[in-house]
């Protein structure tokens, strides 16, 4: 093979194979940030299903203290819980943490100010979810939202107003602070409270196995870049070794035959070869040095052998 032809091969095959190992690690670098995002998808998401969660236990929480106290502040608390729920309310800093706690108890809050407002529809659309989830987790709003229809029964109570059988709550009647108590703590109660539960915990299920799958996919899709990353630069590598070992038997051990094979003549030694094989540039040369010597050694054995004649000649001429 021709040397040059050679080095054009190794030129194309290394900037092949470097854009290849660039382009696979564009694309694994992208992909481990998809990683990242689906992963921090995934924690928003399962958030959005534990504050539901706590929503509906907070509103329970704050019934029952009502009822318990007849406080108005724990009324002013159950509304303010539907009004950030519902989007009607910007959510508190921190809110997702131990806001109700430390405000109850009249401790420092963990952070100061508020975000923005927006319903729990409107979150679980921003996170993004499947069909299939988002209704899932509606269904538990809808129950959390028709359990607490039931608490607003136990509020007018405490505060002497009752059903008066269409609905409204006209009928006046003495205050029923036990009837309250009694009602947020009946098996009805309960039995709503798991109806909310239920569409929940089917809700984290499902995100749970379908971002897991998707993490698998992610992860299996990286693990697969990196191994043909591995690959590829370990044939870059190979292909540079070779390269090395190919031009220093090609050029360099041959050069320095050549360089030798000229010492030699020039010392007068005009049976020195080059002895090259192949039709690359340097076997060209020195196959081109082997043929002039050849023939300078075929030009000097003709003339000396030319002169011999010439003498013997002169001699036979003399003895006549």
């Amino acid at each position: 093979m021709k040397i040059q032809n050679f080095l054009r091969s190794y030129v194309v095959l290394v900037a092949t194979l470097s854009l290849a190992i660039i382009v696979s690690t564009v694309l694994c670098l992208n992909n481990i940030l998809e990683v990242k995002n689906a992963q921090a998808n995934r924690v928003k998401t399962l958030h959005l299903a534990d504050e539901l969660r706590h929503y509906s236990g907070d509103l329970t929480r704050f019934a029952r203290s009502y009822a318990a106290t007849s406080d108005p502040k724990f009324l002013g608390y159950f509304e303010r819980v539907l009004a950030i729920m519902d989007g009607d309310e910007a959510r508190p800093n921190g809110y997702e943490g131990v806001y109700w706690d430390l405000l109850v108890a009249g401790q420092p809050l963990m952070s100061e100010g508020e975000g923005v407002a927006l319903s729990l529809e409107a979150r679980l659309l921003e996170v993004g979810v499947t069909v299939e989830e988002f209704a899932k987790l509606t269904e538990a709003k809808h129950r959390s939202d028709d359990l607490a229809k039931l608490e607003f029964i136990t509020q007018q109570a405490i505060i002497g107003r009752f059903d008066d059988g269409s609905g409204k709550f006209e009928r006046v009647g003495d205050p029923d602070p036990a009837f309250a108590l009694a009602l947020l703590h009946s098996d009805e109660y309960h039995t709503e409270v798991a109806l909310i539960m239920r569409p929940i915990g089917e809700f984290i299920e499902m995100v749970d196995k379908r971002t897991l799958s998707q993490l698998d996919i992610l992860t299996g899709r990286s693990e697969s870049l990196m191994t043909l990353i591995a690959i590829l630069s370990g044939f870059l590598a190979f292909i540079g070794l070779a390269s090395a070992l190919f031009m220093r038997k090609k050029v360099m051990v041959r050069a320095n035959k050549l360089a030798l094979t000229s010492h030699q003549v020039m010392k007068g030694n005009l049976e020195a070869r080059c002895g090259f094989r192949g039709h690359d540039e340097i076997a060209e040369i020195g196959n081109a040095m082997d043929s002039m010597l050849n023939n300078l050694s075929i030009a000097i054995s003709q003339e000396k052998e030319a002169r011999a004649e010439a003498e013997k000649q002169t001699e036979l001429l003399t003895e006549e």
